[in-house]
C-alpha cells in the first residue's frame, strides 16, 4: 500500500487532474438512476405493507404468478423468458430455453427459509422493468385490497 502511494505521489499534477479526476466524477445514466429510484421506492412500499403482513412465499408466488401473464400452471410463457433473460449470469451465450428453465424452476421451489425468499424476490423484482415493476405494484395493490 505504501508503494501504490509513493508513486501517486510522484505522478504529475496535470496527469491527475486531466486523466485520473475526470473519472471520479463521472455521473451515471439518468436511466440507470431513474431504474434505482423506482426498485427502491416499489420494493419498499411491497417490503413495508406486503411483507409486513404477509409471509414472502405469497410475495414471491404473486410476483411469479405476475411475471407468467397471471398463469398459475407450470407452462412458462415467453414474457417470463424475456424476464429472466435479463439476468447477468445468463448472458448471450447461456440462453439457451433449457437453462433459462432450469433457472426459472429453482425460483418456483419454495423448500427456502424465508431470507432465500426474499432475495429471490429481490432478484426477479431487480429484472423488471421500472413500467414492469409499476404493473407490478398496481397488480399487488388490487390484489391485496381485494382478497
Amino acid at each position: 500500500m505504501k508503494d501504490i502511494i509513493y508513486y501517486i505521489n510522484k505522478l504529475p499534477i496535470d496527469i491527475i487532474i486531466n486523466n485520473i479526476l475526470p473519472y471520479t466524477y463521472e455521473l451515471q445514466a439518468n436511466i440507470l438512476l431513474e431504474d434505482i429510484k423506482n426498485f427502491y421506492t416499489n420494493y419498499n412500499f411491497i417490503k413495508n405493507r406486503y411483507l409486513y403482513n404477509l409471509r414472502p412465499i405469497i410475495i414471491l408466488n404473486d410476483l411469479l404468478l405476475f411475471c407468467n401473464n397471471n398463469d398459475n400452471n407450470y407452462i412458462i410463457t415467453q414474457k417470463f423468458y424475456n424476464i429472466i433473460s435479463r439476468h447477468y449470469m445468463l448472458n448471450n451465450k447461456n440462453k439457451n430455453k433449457k437453462k433459462l428453465t432450469n433457472y426459472i424452476y429453482t425460483l418456483f421451489n419454495n423448500n427456502d427459509e424465508d431470507e432465500v425468499i426474499i432475495n429471490k424476490i429481490k432478484i426477479i423484482y431487480g429484472l423488471l422493468t421500472p413500467v414492469q415493476r409499476d404493473n407490478f405494484y398496481y397488480f399487488i395493490v388490487y390484489n391485496l385490497y381485494n382478497r
